[in-house]
């Protein structure tokens, strides 16, 4: 299996590469941990582009479904039960981010179509599939960043000496069919993020200082450039 993905030297490089890689190449990729903050940690995005710049419009199709896992409460052994039982019997390599501690698992999980998908449609393949997933496992997935076509997924780094890398591969090797993930009619999204969450079900006017307080309160680094478009697409 030979999988084309795009590689970026962090979340501010616009002009990503694009490589050919078999499974056994992205294992050892996904799977080595180097020494890094999280600040300059080079990125992939499950896709590739057309030769020109990292916008959406440039993305030709994705090859890899991304989940981040941030919103379990447990061990690493507890969520590696739950997603395993709700994946299999489905091809993955997982590991943990730079948030990541053995009581507070924070994992990726890259998982692989069987054809590419065309950008248009990625939305609704990732987001159907999620809702494929079992009630549990779903909760623990950060939707908005999982779905987004061109979002950039952090390498495995160590950002401390203190850091303990996870990660897990597995036996299983099927692959996901984005054809039974087309037609599917529930899409709703589950907001886990503290602002856009905000903004959703606040009234319509914010006043200045309502929205100078969301974002002294917002995580700056843990969002990229292009998650702090969304956020002042959200606000405006």
């Amino acid at each position: 299996m030979e999988i084309r993905l795009s590689f970026v030297k962090n979340s501010r490089d616009t002009n990503p590469i694009d490589k050919v890689l078999s499974f056994e190449e992205l294992r050892n990729i996904l799977t080595t941990f180097t020494v890094c903050d999280k600040e300059n940690a080079p990125g992939i995005i499950g896709g590739y582009f057309n030769g020109k710049t990292r916008d959406t419009h440039n993305l030709q199709a994705r090859t890899l479904l991304i989940l981040d896992v941030d919103y379990y409460n447990g061990s690493i052994n507890d969520l590696e039960i739950l997603f395993k039982s709700s994946l299999d019997p489905h091809l993955y390599i997982a590991y943990s981010t730079a948030s990541h501690a053995l009581n507070a698992p924070r994992i990726r999980i890259v998982l692989f179509f069987k054809e590419e998908v065309e950008t248009k449609d990625y939305r609704q393949v990732s987001l159907n599939f999620i809702n494929s997933l079992s009630e549990d496992f779903k909760k623990t997935i950060e939707i908005t960043t999982s779905i987004k076509p061109n979002q950039v997924m952090y390498l495995p780094i160590k950002p401390n000496d203190e850091y303990q890398p996870w990660f897990s591969v597995a036996k299983e090797d099927k692959l996901i069919d984005p054809n039974l993930y087309l037609n599917s009619s529930n899409t709703d999204i589950t907001i886990h993020d503290p602002l856009l969450l905000t903004i959703k079900n606040s009234p319509l006017e914010i006043s200045e200082a309502n929205i100078v307080n969301y974002l002294t309160n917002y995580p700056v680094e843990e969002r990229d450039y292009y998650e702090w478009l969304e956020v002042g697409a959200a606000l405006h």
